[in-house]
């Protein structure tokens, strides 16, 4: 988990966050993201984040893969997520260490996600 100062309520700031960052990248929003009720998607992604991160949350179970593989996500589409995620930990001024925790527990789902 995570240092004990970042409340869940920091995890659902930072997962509106990355979203936001999302959106400014208008070829991955539009490819990945522009179809969907992105108010929607921001609500349930902030409890399966923090789910992810070992926070208590409203999620118990994902099944990424049912989630994931319609949408052909290829690696070049992971590493762009991924810059976002590093952008967005960093203006929250998180540790170098809590960012490769971050980065280690969505890798860990990678191979769900990734299927193209």
């Amino acid at each position: 988990m995570l240092n004990k100062k970042y409340s869940i309520e920091t995890i659902f700031d930072i997962t509106e966050k990355l979203y936001f960052e999302i959106r400014k990248n208008e070829e991955f929003y539009n490819k990945f993201f522009k179809k969907y009720d992105i108010s929607k998607l921001i609500e349930v992604q902030k409890e399966t984040i923090a789910h992810l991160l070992g926070y208590k949350s409203n999620v118990t179970e994902i099944d990424l893969v049912e989630k994931h593989k319609h949408l052909n996500i290829k690696e070049e589409d992971w590493n762009t997520f991924v810059k976002i995620v590093i952008k967005v930990l960093n203006d929250f001024k998180l540790e170098q260490k809590e960012i490769d925790f971050v980065l280690g527990k969505f890798s860990q789902f990678k191979d769900q996600i990734v299927t193209a």
